[in-house]
């Protein structure tokens, strides 16, 4: 007769076990349903394709499509995460390569051109200018290609190795030691010392040290984080502004519309991806950066689009496109659960084609979280 209990308890035992995975596998499968769609909704909404091959449109009033370099690496490393993660095959990525080598700088220079847009009529590059993200980016992009297509017929860490050889060759400052914007910087007496923070990318470098052996990519990678560190040093916040110019060894934040914006000197649409790009880098000098702006960002009552250096919003309202790096660079870090809690709101907003730089940095973000 004492037995019973035992029985019963062993039941209810096991049917609550089973509840448990049961409710685990089903919000793993809702986690697993709002990536997809989330990925599927910016592929149609931003996605074009051409006699070219394929391309991120960044034009949001709908009147004319626009391609960026920047744009096409985003493009690549989504389609590349989306690969891994069983949504893509490697026929809907070959078409970004395509288009990346139809807007290369030359035959022999492997770069890409900054824009393409119609003119005249015609699709055809803007000018015969680079910019250094992007070209980063397809790079990374290609060696994970190479990496989850292992035994593709097309050799995708050959075309990475070349696009890497271009970058040293035309982007890199042998004064300040650390990349340029883009080929044009290199050759101009006004911008050779220009440094925009948001091309440090610790873990491309590695990545990119990996495939070559070439020690050029482990000091870039130091010289640009010890410039970052100087730049977080300098205000209380751990703001670090769109742009720099560095003088002998210094650094100082470049002042408004020195380069592109009244924003080039704040805490604004380039540097805000910083979060992002120094997010599961194992250096310590990068991890402090970040977790310098974090706490920052944590102490804010609501992240707004954008700040001074000084800790000013420069908005009051919040964006997508300072809250997806966020979110990416809070998921495994406890002390941040906060403000991880806070960046989730942009999870269940609406991909409508109208915001192509905060849609893009959301589903690079959200592709890459563990949920």
């Amino acid at each position: 007769m004492k037995k019973k209990p035992l029985v019963i308890w062993s039941i209810l035992t096991g049917v609550i076990l089973i509840y448990v995975v049961m409710v685990l596998v089903s919000i793993q499968s809702n986690n697993d349903k709002l990536q997809k769609e989330i990925f599927q909704d910016w592929y149609d909404s931003y996605v074009q394709k051409n006699s070219q091959g394929a391309f991120v449109n960044t034009s949001n009033d709908g009147s004319r499509p626009i391609a960026l370099s920047e744009s096409q690496g985003y493009g690549m490393l989504a389609m590349v995460m989306a690969a891994k993660k069983g949504y893509i095959e490697e026929k809907e990525f070959i078409p970004f390569v395509t288009y990346y080598e139809n807007h290369q700088l030359s035959e022999d220079n492997y770069l890409m051109n900054w824009k393409q847009e119609s003119i005249k009529g015609k699709w055809q590059n803007y000018d015969k200018n680079s910019a250094t993200d992007g070209d980063l980016d397809i790079a990374y992009a290609l060696i994970q290609a190479s990496e989850i297509w292992s035994t593709s017929t097309i050799n995708y860490e050959e075309k990475a190795v070349h696009l890497l050889k271009s970058i040293k060759d035309y982007t890199y400052n042998e004064k300040t030691k650390v990349l340029t914007v883009g080929n044009w910087a290199t050759l101009s007496k006004e911008y050779w010392n220009l440094f925009r923070p948001s091309d440090v990318v610790p873990t491309h470098f590695d990545k990119f040290y990996n495939v070559t052996k070439d020690n050029f990519w482990q000091e870039v990678k130091e010289n640009s984080l010890t410039y970052l560190t100087q730049l977080s040093s300098q205000n209380e916040f751990g703001l670090i502004p769109d742009f720099a110019w560095i003088e002998s060894n210094d650094i100082v934040p470049a002042a408004s519309k020195d380069v592109a914006t009244k924003d080039d000197g704040n805490y604004g649409y380039n540097s805000l991806r910083l979060p992002f790009r120094l997010a599961h880098s194992k250096d310590e000098k990068a991890k402090k950066v970040n977790e310098k702006l974090l706490t920052f960002l944590a102490d804010q009552e609501q992240v707004k689009a954008g700040y001074t250096l000084s800790g000013k919003a420069l908005a009051d309202y919040p964006s997508i496109s300072y809250s997806a790096p966020i979110l990416l660079a809070t998921s495994e870090e406890k002390k941040f659960s906060g403000l991880y809690a806070d960046a989730r709101w942009i999870m269940h907003e609406k991909v409508l084609g109208k915001d192509y730089y905060g849609d893009t940095l959301k589903v690079l973000s959200v592709l890459q979280l563990e949920l």
